[in-house]
């Protein structure tokens, strides 16, 4: 009778336990995995601001005034515009669409954040509003998303990071060829 009633009451304990407490072992991962796709979210996001810190030396090294532009003749004119144009196209032009899309990843993301914290809190506390499971399950999929996004938009980076290395290569010759013209 006595095992029947230890039997019972670790029964009962089982059953008490809350909705949070039994989903321990995915919320443990779900945090560990939240916080590795935040290091790659914001190593995309750092490589990102380095490439345009880069941009921004070159420009103002490369970059002449517009009077000195206007100044220009010939064939260094032309060098010098055609450099110049290339230069903004591969820079400001075709980094502001993806850096405005990983701006609004890394707002949405941080405001997710904000969820993984509330279920990590619960756990700690056994006190939880909201479901459990749906929640888990929403944010694994934004694991998932940041996962996605970081590696297509690392090499989306990548190439973007290629083109404008030419293209401030090529500036630089042109600056160099009007210093050297003068």
């Amino acid at each position: 009778m006595r095992n029947f009633i230890l039997l019972i009451l670790g029964l009962s304990f089982l059953a008490c336990k809350s909705e949070i407490q039994k989903n321990e072992a995915a919320i443990q991962e779900l945090a560990t995995n939240w916080q590795n796709a935040t290091i790659s979210v914001t190593e995309l996001q750092n490589n990102l601001t380095n490439d345009i810190n880069g941009i921004a030396a070159a420009a103002q090294t490369f970059i002449l005034s517009e009077e000195a532009i206007a100044a220009l003749k010939g064939d260094v004119a032309t060098q010098y515009n055609d450099a110049l144009t290339a230069f903004r196209s591969a820079t400001s032009e075709a980094y502001s669409p993806l850096l405005n899309e990983i701006t609004l990843f890394v707002t949405e993301w941080t405001n997710k954040t904000a969820d993984v914290t509330a279920l990590t809190e619960g756990l700690k506390s056994s006190k939880y509003e909201g479901n459990v499971v749906e929640n888990l399950a929403i944010l694994s999929g934004y694991v998932t998303k940041a996962s996605e996004f970081s590696s297509s938009m690392g090499e989306k980076r990548s190439e973007l990071k290629a083109n404008a290395d030419s293209a401030i290569e090529k500036l630089k010759m042109a600056f160099e060829a009007v210093a050297s013209n003068k």
